[in-house]
């Protein structure tokens, strides 16, 4: 999809803001357990790219990272370890 793929460079940018605003939409993205976002999020490798801003010292942007990845662990178990292997391959 466009979107992630937008995301997927913006995800990169140093402006905390832009990361801030970034994690948000794929948090949204995923929100709810959605497994087809959970699916997108991790056909594009986001995974590992959202873990590292787990311990950011900006809280907002740990904060997004931490729901971000709470969602995506909502997801039903097939699709929960898909990414999770897609995490573990990329690490």
């Amino acid at each position: 999809s466009f979107v992630l793929i937008v995301l997927a460079q913006l995800i990169h940018n140093q402006d905390p803001e832009t990361q801030e605003n970034t994690l948000a939409c794929l948090q949204f993205i995923s929100d709810g357990g959605n497994n087809d976002g959970i699916v997108a999020i991790s056909s594009y490798s986001l995974v590992p790219k959202i873990l590292k801003f787990i311990n950011h010292p900006n809280e907002r942007i740990a904060f997004n990272a931490i729901k971000c990845i709470g969602n995506l662990a909502r997801g039903e178990s097939k699709i929960t370890r898909v990414s999770s292997m897609d995490f573990l391959s990329n690490s």
